[in-house]
């Protein structure tokens, strides 16, 4: 029997060890394109396809600004797939926005309370994505939902939250004025004039 070499069994051992590191390799590049880092599929081509999915009905869900209350229901709907496909995607502007859009609506609807809670949510996740402008939106939405309660001190609070927020950056200054607006509206509601 011919003994074997070592330097054989050690180059094969490298090969075997350098086979299995490419394949492992391999495998995770492979798991790894087709999930994303929270484990959803991660198919380019499918997300671009979600997104504009996701738009679409957005874009559907409030096209029309004046809307009867049962139209408001159907948007409102809408929104919530729309906003639903923006969470799974993880696009937390675009889910925060269809959440303002919803608690605008259910405010014309006369439900304060769901606005509330909507606003409150969208105003996270836009904390979170750091849209300044989307912030201050929020912040002014919540502050007309407290109004609508009768809470107008909280409401006066939102608004000018929402202001100051503005002020932070030249970028926004356009925005300023309307938040100015809303700000004097909430100290003309708690009875203070200038």
């Amino acid at each position: 029997m011919r003994k074997r070499s070592n330097g054989w069994f050690r180059f094969s051992l490298v090969v075997t060890l350098v086979v299995w590191i490419a394949i492992l390799a391999g495998w995770t590049d492979v798991v790894q394109s087709q999930t994303s880092p929270n484990g959803k599929p991660n198919d380019t081509a499918e997300i671009k396809a979600n997104r504009e999915r996701a738009k679409e009905i957005a874009r559907k869900a409030f096209s029309n600004r004046r809307q009867a209350p049962n139209e408001l229901r159907e948007s409102i709907a809408k929104a919530e797939e729309a906003s639903a496909m923006f969470a799974e995607l993880g696009d937390k502007l675009d889910e925060a926005e269809m959440l303002f859009e919803s608690a605008s609506a259910f405010m014309k609807l006369g439900e304060n309370r769901k606005a509330l809670e909507l606003s409150k949510r969208a105003q996270i996740l836009a904390d979170d994505a750091g849209g300044l402008v989307e912030r201050s939106a929020l912040l002014s939405q919540t502050g007309t939902a407290y109004s609508n309660l009768g809470e107008k001190q909280t409401a006066l609070e939102y608004q000018l939250k929402a202001l100051d927020l503005l002020k932070t950056s030249p970028d926004v200054a356009d925005s300023v004025p309307l938040a100015m607006f809303f700000v004097g509206g909430a100290y003309f509601e708690l009875g203070k004039t200038a």
